[in-house]
């Protein structure tokens, strides 16, 4: 018997203040003058916005859990156990809209953002007699709280969970774990006010659910070297906190914001997979797979379009199904036999393939709930019946080239990365979906450990982007493209030392 205890407690904290926009824009039909110069005035996005946001984030994590095991038999064991875990999160987020009043000069817009704003300016802005003496003006500044309704909001996740498994041999060469797992479990949003009550707000959620999630592994091993594994199971994906709560957030990742929707519910998946597994020498190995995934309730993104900016929501898609086949090769070499320096170095070459497919259902009579968007209403008015899982690529590809060092940490590795377009956000109202088009890109590491005055060194040196790929995402009728989220990201270098103690 074996008896598995643990337990323990995370927090996560994370302050982002000063979080600045400027938004430049001009005009695409120029006539003369300051039209066809990208400008800022401030104004509240007629021809330009300035906002300034600040939020905090609070998050307390407790979990537990026992697992007793036990051997019945040479060709039986289980194991039995629980777990629970409390999430505790607090978020607070508060927007200031910067804007000019009066008769703000059109050439101060063109200034870059550390001038636009600067003491000189905003001086300025509040000396009528320097105004006057300039023949400019009168213009000041006014600031405007933009905060969403709830400024703040008190977040809760809760599961408990007891779980059996048992794996079987019946015979020699054949195995099969199965179990099931029970979760209970309580999800909630609580909006609060400034004062860090809870406010009333209709924009809370509380999801009280539990599911059996029973769960199956069947493995054949066919030779020495050669094994099939079927896979099945039953599995959960609930929506993340910055998902449910209803304030807008940036992503410095997506250079996108997002806002959450508090009428998303829990994604129940069915998940089928078979897969074959060769190895030879030098832990080399061939793997070849089929998936298929049964989805209810997806979590979706889509994106709605104002005059002045883009926000990224989410909802459940009512249905979908992901399928699709994998390949990988992972192929050693020992370099021995090429003299003494290669006596422990390897080659390694490792390429994936991913080839996947997607479809969403939306039938007569479904429905979506979007609360900020007027509540329930047809799953069509958000989803095509037919279309791709957003995030999902026809065509994923991976290849690392490397050679290391099997006594010592000495490594050095090419990644070629290649996906291809996809869908990055829904669009609404008919609107052609926003499309991601990541292509190939190709990074280099490299690490090298040494020893310095007894103390284990190791020295990184990355470069990233090698090619330059610019991001693309976009939205196009197949004649007319609109660039929605496109930057150049450049190549990027670095190099770091650490030292282990």
């Amino acid at each position: 018997m074996s008896i598995d205890l643990r337990g323990g407690y995370a927090q996560t904290q994370r302050e982002a203040p000063n979080e600045w926009e400027f938004v430049y824009s001009r005009d695409l039909n120029p006539s003369g003058g300051f039209d066809d110069i990208y400008l800022n005035l401030q104004n509240g996005g007629q021809r330009g916005r300035t906002t300034v946001a600040f939020s905090d984030l609070t998050e307390d994590l407790y979990y537990g859990g026992l697992d007793v095991s036990y051997q019945l038999a040479n060709w039986l064991g289980v194991t039995v156990g629980g777990a629970y875990t409390d999430t505790e999160r607090l978020s607070r987020r508060r927007e200031f809209d910067i804007r000019t009043t009066g008769d703000y000069p059109l050439a101060f817009g063109a200034l870059r953002p550390d001038n636009l704003l600067g003491d000189a300016l905003i001086a300025l802005g509040y000396d009528t007699e320097a105004q006057t003496a300039g023949g400019i003006g009168p213009f000041s500044y006014t600031i405007i709280d933009t905060t969403a309704a709830d400024p703040a909001f008190s977040a809760g996740l809760e599961i408990k969970a007891g779980y059996a498994q048992a794996r079987i041999e019946p015979l020699a060469g054949v195995s099969l774990d199965a179990g099931v797992r029970y979760e209970d479990a309580t999800q909630q949003v609580v909006p609060l006010g400034l004062d860090g009550l809870p406010s009333g707000s209709a924009n809370a959620t509380l999801l009280n659910n539990d599911y059996w999630l029973p769960a199956a592994t069947l493995t054949w091993e066919i030779a020495d070297s050669l094994q099939a594994r079927f896979n099945a199971s039953k599995t959960i994906a609930r929506p993340q906190f910055r998902e449910l709560i209803l304030q807008t957030y940036y992503d410095p990742e997506s250079n996108r914001q997002f806002t959450g929707n508090p009428g998303l519910v829990d994604s129940e998946l069915t998940n089928y997979e078979a897969r074959v597994e060769y190895y030879w020498g030098s832990g080399s190995k061939f793997s070849l797979a089929g998936f298929y995934k049964d989805i209810e309730n997806p979590i979706e993104v889509f994106s709605s379009f104002n005059d002045n900016t883009v926000v990224s929501r989410f909802a459940n898609a009512p249905q979908a199904e992901l399928y699709g086949a994998e390949v990988e090769v992972q192929w050693n070499k020992d370099l021995y036999t090429l003299g003494d320096w290669w006596d422990s170095k390897r080659f390694v070459a490792i390429a994936n393939y991913t080839y996947t497919q997607s479809d969403i259902s939306v039938q007569t009579g479904d429905q979506v709930n979007v609360p900020e968007l007027g509540g329930l209403q047809s799953a069509s008015n958000f989803f095509e019946d037919g279309t791709a899982l957003t995030g999902q690529s026809d065509h994923i590809a991976n290849i690392q080239l490397g050679l290391e060092d099997l006594d010592r940490v000495s490594q050095m590795t090419f990644l070629f990365n290649y996906g291809s377009k996809r869908v990055i956000s829904r669009s609404t109202l008919s609107r052609p979906d926003i499309l991601e088009d990541p292509d190939l890109t190709i990074d280099f590491v490299a690490r090298q450990g040494f020893e310095l005055a007894g103390t284990d060194m190791e020295v990184k040196f990355e470069a990233r982007n090698l090619t330059g790929r610019d991001h693309f995402e976009y939205q196009t009728t197949g004649t007319t493209r609109i660039e929605n989220n496109s930057y150049d990201v450049g190549r990027s270098f670095s190099l770091s030392v650490s030292a282990e103690f």
